[in-house]
């Protein structure tokens, strides 16, 4: 599932984007393609983020927080797998930019019943 995909669970659609094995440029690459298809469909929308063996960079942070200025006001609600321990304090500086729209979560499977729940 590596890249930029829509996945419909219990009915609802998310948009999610993997990480996994990634470097820096196919990170910032990805997130841009993402924000694309978000602000072309211009439609709230749910988002899965899958953090899982990916390593964020202070490059790749400077987009992610472009990204999340751009496309918050779309999202309605979001989930993120993969937030270690060392990843915990960077991802609560981007969360308080999107407005706390993004929960952390230990497996795919919560984090899609997250986003489906209302």
């Amino acid at each position: 599932m590596t890249g930029i995909s829509r996945l419909i669970y219990k009915d609802k659609e998310i948009l999610c984007i993997d990480y996994q094995g990634m470097n820096e440029a196919q990170m910032i690459t990805a997130i841009k393609d993402f924000e694309y298809l978000i602000l072309s469909e211009n439609k709230p929308h749910l988002q899965l983020v899958n953090l899982n063996g990916a390593y964020t960079t202070p490059a790749y942070m400077k987009v992610a927080n472009e990204f999340g200025q751009k496309t918050k006001k779309l999202t309605q609600k979001g989930a993120v797998v993969g937030i270690n321990q060392a990843k915990r304090i960077i991802f609560a500086s981007y969360n308080a930019i999107v407005g706390g729209k993004l929960k952390p979560f230990a497996s795919l499977e919560e984090a899609k019943e997250y986003l489906v729940t209302p």
